[in-house]
């Protein structure tokens, strides 16, 4: 691993290697995608509040939307927790 970031409001982890793989999980260390580059990835961060992402790799500098790594699935699911949460508080 080279690289590794956190994103605590939306717990996630994103972590980059040597073989050009970027590997996003939950804070469940739950797998929720894979992103390979041809290079290896040096640096990996989070950009915002909307967990876009930023990857050194080759040189150059790539951003990920968070809407194009993310499955739909795990906005849902977070929907659903803040719903929750909402719901506990009031």
């Amino acid at each position: 691993m080279l690289a590794i970031d956190i994103h605590y409001e939306k717990e996630l982890i994103v972590t980059a290697d040597e073989d050009g793989l970027i590997k996003v999980w939950d804070f469940d260390k739950k797998l929720i995608r894979e992103i390979k580059f041809t290079e290896p990835v040096n640096v990996i961060c989070f950009l915002n509040i909307h967990a876009d992402l930023m990857a050194g790799h080759g040189g150059k500098l790539s951003k990920i939307k968070a809407d194009d790594y993310l499955p739909e699935e795990w906005f849902k699911k977070r929907k659903r927790l803040t719903n929750c949460a909402k719901e506990d508080t009031e």
